[in-house]
């Protein structure tokens, strides 16, 4: 559920992908709104175009990172920020258009996302993460032992319970699908399972307010012994 469409018209072109998965089989319709950045305004965490001078050109600072061959890169943030300006939120965006066309509209967040672990300038990266390379794993991922990661993360949940009017929230443990270093799973997964229950009291916090149910799903892998 993660639209990754670029240039002008971009509102209607959501809207078509979601109309065309209406005339499928499909049920229900997951959001994905962040990477380590967000793709709304966010009142939390970065979103996705802070930092970028849409007046900059493709040499700016913010691009630094960014591989030459991949240049369609610089297409998220110009297009997050043009969405935002706008006046749509890519998640709210997407959820009435997934009600018009009978679909159930979910919120997914990436728990750990680290995309481009070896490019610290990239703009994937968000400032909490590069100002604190003490709490990276060694994949560069973050590490739930640290209270302050669980804290940011949390921050989050908390944000897209109260902002959108989903069917379910998808907290997405596989990509990224590292969480603590080597040694340290079994005091690790006491400290998600807590986790955990802390977003179920929220969701049902937002079913009260929203008159509706409010699922929770968890990506995890299909064995015990992998997670």
């Amino acid at each position: 559920g993660c639209v990754k469409q670029y240039g002008p018209d971009l509102p209607r072109r959501m809207a078509d992908f979601v109309e065309s998965l209406g005339r499928t089989e499909v049920t229900d319709f997951f959001i994905n709104v962040n990477t380590q950045r967000t793709n709304y305004r966010s009142d939390v965490w970065e979103s996705w175009w802070d930092g970028y001078d849409p007046e900059g050109g493709d040499d700016q600072p913010f691009f630094e990172g960014i591989d030459p061959k991949r240049a369609f890169e610089r297409g998220w943030a110009r297009d997050a920020m043009s969405l935002h300006l706008e006046g749509y939120d890519y998640g709210q965006h997407l959820i009435a258009n997934a009600r018009r066309h009978g679909l159930a509209p979910w919120i997914s967040l990436r728990m750990n996302d680290s995309h481009k672990p070896n490019s610290p300038k990239h703009p994937y990266h968000s400032t909490f993460w590069k100002e604190h390379p003490e709490w990276r794993l060694q994949d560069k991922a973050l590490d739930y032992a640290m209270p302050e990661v669980r804290d940011h993360y949390m921050a989050l949940v908390q944000e897209v319970c109260q902002r959108y009017d989903m069917d379910g929230l998808e907290l997405d443990f596989m990509r990224f699908p590292t969480y603590f270093r080597p040694g340290q799973e079994h005091r690790g997964k006491q400290l998600i399972t807590a986790f955990v229950r802390q977003t179920r009291k929220l969701t049902r916090q937002a079913a009260a307010r929203r008159g509706h149910e409010v699922k929770l799903a968890v990506r995890v892998p299909s064995r015990p012994w992998i997670a």
